[in-house]
């Protein structure tokens, strides 16, 4: 958890876990709505709390500013990442249907 990166990183991988899981699994549009948005919630408050144990570990609050910063840019670039991949399988699934 030290390095923000990979915790941003993990968070993302979970993030899109649920994100998958909710997709799949739930029918109705508003509940899954409200369920993927409280799965996004929990991101900010996850980066939070890890930013707080590193205070709690001496951190100062500006170097932990810092690390939360870092672990939202690894989170986001995660995330893309994920999407990306996701079009790119959705295409070619796409494309093996049409062929």
């Amino acid at each position: 958890m030290d390095d923000p990166t990979t915790y941003g990183a993990e968070i993302a991988d979970l993030t899109v876990s649920r994100l998958k899981e909710i997709g799949l699994t739930i029918d109705e549009v508003s509940s899954k709505q409200e369920r993927m948005e409280r799965a996004k919630a929990s991101v900010g408050v996850s980066i939070a709390l890890g930013r707080q144990a590193q205070i709690d570990k001496g951190m100062t609050p500006a170097d932990a500013d810092a690390w939360s910063k870092s672990a939202h840019a690894a989170f986001n670039s995660s995330i893309e990442a994920a999407r990306r991949d996701l079009a790119s399988a959705t295409v070619a699934d796409l494309e093996r249907r049409d062929s």
